[in-house]
């Protein structure tokens, strides 16, 4: 039997970023390797949820992240200086980050070396990616040639960036009657409803039949909303045996499993159910459309590196991921 399922949601992702271009740690084993404090989990955590997700530009930036964060990482792993290269990142951007955090991106100042040690990673990539990262990466160089922030303080890097997006992103198909709070998506014959300020990028898997997709969160959400990434993986052509023996769930091994219930949404069956472990948790509903064939595996991730404590109960969960329930009753399966 076929298996779909999203390995990464075990793991924590953890994005590391200078105003452009990325380099992803996609489990924990790999982020205690390469981030040596916890110090700097915590600088790079921040500067995730409140850089990036600030912006439609840094929502951005971290859609691409998860767009070819495994692809990435593999190729790293295989480099034999991957590792050298990766602490040279590290050890070069994680200060920068840190003293932006602390109010002093105006006397913090970018220096050669440091876009030197990214310019390196993405040499590598670019050099060994497949087509679509060689594509990107290039666009990007493109846009943000790496030797043009070097000597700006960190203030003005900022401002670069965002000025050089203004009008290049397609903004969301709002639905109507919802003032911007819900925006509306169509992928490989599914609808749904998300947040209208998050942003949704298409991961490529590059597995027959199967497709996924990551919506990012913004910073402007109620706190109580209290999201990280929402998934959602989308399986054509599957039988009724490899859907209900659970061969396409999330994998929440090692999880503790909260609750679980069945659901119905828009005459499709499926379940719902909440699981958590140590600093990481997840609430997902599986929905499996027999006469189409069709499965589609929808997930919250929430994550905080002191710990996370879910809220154990169905109606609680309910009312503060709100945007995940309605998310999940959204849903339509419309493909012919």
């Amino acid at each position: 039997m076929k298996r779909f399922r999203f390995s990464w949601l075990r793991g924590i992702f953890v994005t590391i970023i200078v105003f452009g271009l990325v380099l992803l740690v996609p489990n924990i084993g790999n982020v205690r390797a390469m981030l040596t404090s916890a110090h700097e989990l915590y600088t790079v955590w921040r500067f995730e949820r409140e850089v990036l997700r600030d912006t439609r530009v840094g929502q951005y930036y971290e859609g691409l992240i998860f767009k070819h964060a495994k692809e990435a990482v593999e190729l790293l792993l295989k480099d034999p200086n991957g590792e050298e290269k990766f602490n040279t990142f590290r050890d070069t951007t994680i200060p920068l980050l840190d003293a932006y955090m602390n109010g002093q991106g105006d006397s913090t100042i970018i220096t050669a070396e440091s876009m030197n040690a990214f310019k390196d990673i993405l040499d590598e990539l670019s050099v060994a990616g497949g087509s679509s990262m060689q594509k990107d990466i290039q666009m990007e160089y493109e846009r943000f040639p790496l030797d043009r922030f070097v000597g700006m303080n960190m203030n003005e890097a900022y401002i670069h960036v965002l000025d050089s997006f203004a009008g290049v992103l397609d903004e969301p198909v709002y639905v109507e009657g919802t003032d911007g709070k819900w925006a509306s998506y169509i992928y490989d014959g599914v609808y749904f409803e998300y947040p209208g300020n998050w942003y949704v990028q298409i991961l490529e898997i590059n597995k027959e039949d199967k497709s996924a997709i990551i919506i990012i969160p913004s910073s402007e959400n109620p706190s109580h909303w209290d999201g990280e990434w929402i998934i959602i993986g989308i399986a054509t052509n599957v039988s009724p045996e490899a859907a209900f023996n659970g061969g396409f769930s999330f994998n929440t091994n090692g999880y503790d499993l909260l609750w679980k219930k069945s659901i119905q949404v828009n005459e499709v069956d499926g379940v719902e159910y909440a699981a958590q472990y140590r600093m990481a948790a997840l609430i997902a509903a599986e929905l499996y459309n027999s006469e189409k064939s069709m499965f589609v595996d929808a997930g919250v991730i929430l994550f905080d590196p002191l710990g996370i404590q879910l809220d154990d109960t169905l109606e609680i969960m309910q009312e503060r991921y709100e945007y995940f329930f309605h998310l999940v009753n959204s849903v339509r399966i419309i493909q012919p």
